[in-house]
């Protein structure tokens, strides 16, 4: 099996990781401290200075700006690569110039003493692990320690305590042993004379601020129509084809209007089960833009498949999580060989107030959305790692540093308001006239709601649709053995998921 991450193993050079090489067919290399595993499939850059190396693995979403900032100052930046590229504009600005890359990527600085300083994304793209186990391990794939490591890898939580709440610091893991490195962070880990480690963390910038945004509504909707095209515009020149996630939902269809501009074609998608759809409305919207629309109606099988691949890839022990994602991995499974560049609509309803009730009145309703925001930092749902597995490379416009930043303070007017949500976002799309009243206008629901995945899960296991905390218990379970290596995904069935509910 071929598969994009890596692990860092130090203070134990015995390491078996061959067992690594051959399950994952990637390569070993040496580091001052220890070994670093990259898998088969990987972006990997790597830049030598005096006194280190750095490491750049992942990618960078927006290498355009960030190599036109370099040129400022040095010719050379348009043809060096990404590690090179991240060096410089540190040594040039500082730390803080890290935070103004986006994608899924980590960023490692090596010094000639074998010290680390561990750079992750601010947006939680490719989450990173510190395991304590026989030494110190990095890793973006909690798999990569179990399948060295098995059985005695990870000290895991009891499921009462991991389905007990939902909120929990972007560091949080379920495992004794473990803990998640916070995104947009740097972590040195240095050792004293006696070769004991040490390992510190510091936010690249801070939070943004939540004094209100009091902006008017001509600024705001040119802030909106600038930042959600211009990446896009980059991409439609890279790619030229685009596949596209497509309920016949404000996200999805403005998403899919927008990318019309950019892309030479585009591909939609849409996905349903035998309880529900959302036909009628993906192929309004495919007709109008003019689509090469695609429908399937997915089976038990493949609804607990995409449960599965959910959790296996993009390792989340969150029910919710999973059952969401289930959606989208259905949708990278009909999508491999036909496009390479996956673009969707996710994010938004957290952004523009999608989750809040119509005509309800909240008192801080900005603050219950960046609770939303922060919970995705830990869930894993903004992993890349599981559309890589069906050879898609995926993009969420909307979560994008710049608009997520926007849309911190906005004033709450903008938001929800005459029993409306999304306000603002309705009437950006209602001013563009490419899609149908009904589309723009119509009301929000999630994408597990409108094809009834919630519905299919909740029946699997004998659950009511909302037991969030069965959803999660089952999940959980599956978490675990994935890891340890006991179970794969073509092992779920339906009725093995029944039977490990019943075990929990």
């Amino acid at each position: 099996m071929t598969t994009d991450g890596f692990c860092i193993i130090q203070g134990n050079s015995d390491m078996p990781m061959d067992i690594l090489q051959r399950k994952y067919c990637g390569l070993v290399q040496n580091l001052r401290r220890g070994l670093l595993f990259i898998g088969g499939n990987t972006s990997f850059y790597t830049h030598q200075f005096a006194t280190g190396t750095a490491y750049l693995i992942g990618n960078i979403h927006n290498r355009d700006f960030l190599t036109s900032l370099a040129g400022h100052f040095e010719g050379q930046a348009y043809a060096m690569n990404n590690a090179t590229c991240l060096y410089l504009l540190q040594e040039r600005f500082g730390d803080a110039a890290l935070a103004l890359a986006e994608g899924d990527f980590c960023f490692i600085i090596e010094s000639r003493d074998g010290f680390l300083t561990i750079i992750t994304d601010p947006r939680g793209f490719r989450p990173i692990y510190r395991v304590d186990n026989g030494g110190i391990w990095i890793t973006d794939r909690l798999k990569f320690v179990g399948a060295v490591k098995g059985e005695d890898a990870f000290d895991f939580y009891p499921a009462d305590a991991v389905c007990r709440d939902s909120h929990y610091p972007d560091s949080y893991l379920p495992i004794h042993n473990a803990r998640r490195l916070k995104p947009g962070t740097l972590n040195y880990l240095t050792y004293d004379t006696q070769d004991y480690a040490c390992c510190e963390s510091r936010i690249m910038v801070a939070p943004a601020s939540n004094e209100p945004l009091k902006l008017a509504r001509g600024p705001l909707l040119a802030l909106i129509d600038c930042y959600l095209n211009t990446p896009l515009a980059s991409l439609g020149s890279r790619y030229g084809v685009a596949g596209i996630p497509l309920s016949g939902g404000l996200d999805s269809s403005l998403i899919t209007a927008l990318a019309k501009r950019h892309f030479r074609r585009i591909k939609t998608y849409s996905i349903g089960t035998e309880y529900s759809n959302e036909f009628e409305f993906s192929q309004q919207v495919a007709d109008t833009l003019k689509t090469e629309h695609r429908v399937h109606i997915l089976s038990e099988q493949e609804v607990i498949r995409g449960i599965a691949e959910a959790i296996y890839h993009n390792e989340i022990f969150d029910g919710l999580s999973a059952e969401i994602q289930s959606g989208l991995f259905n949708v990278y499974r009909l999508a491999q060989h036909e496009v390479k560049c996956m673009l969707t609509g996710y994010g938004s309803d957290i952004l523009f107030g999608g989750i809040l009730q119509p005509g309800k009145h909240y008192e801080q309703p900005n603050r219950l959305l960046a609770a939303q925001v922060y919970r995705t930092r830990w869930t894993g749902e903004f992993s890349s790692v599981g559309a890589r597995h069906y050879g898609l490379e995926i993009y969420h416009p909307f979560w994008r540093t710049n608009l997520i930043t926007l849309c911190h303070a906005l004033d709450p007017h903008f938001k929800i308001r005459d029993n409306e949500v999304k306000v603002i976002l309705r009437e950006y799309a209602d001013q563009l006239h490419s899609l149908p009243p009904e589309i723009v206008w119509r009301r929000k629901i999630g994408i597990h709601e409108g094809s009834s995945l919630n519905r299919a899960f909740a029946n699997m296991l004998g659950s009511e649709v909302g037991d969030y905390r069965a959803k999660t218990r089952v999940a959980y379970a599956m978490y675990r053995t994935f890891l340890t290596g006991n179970l794969t995904v073509d092992d779920m069935t339906p009725a093995r998921v029944a039977a490990l509910f019943k075990g929990v």
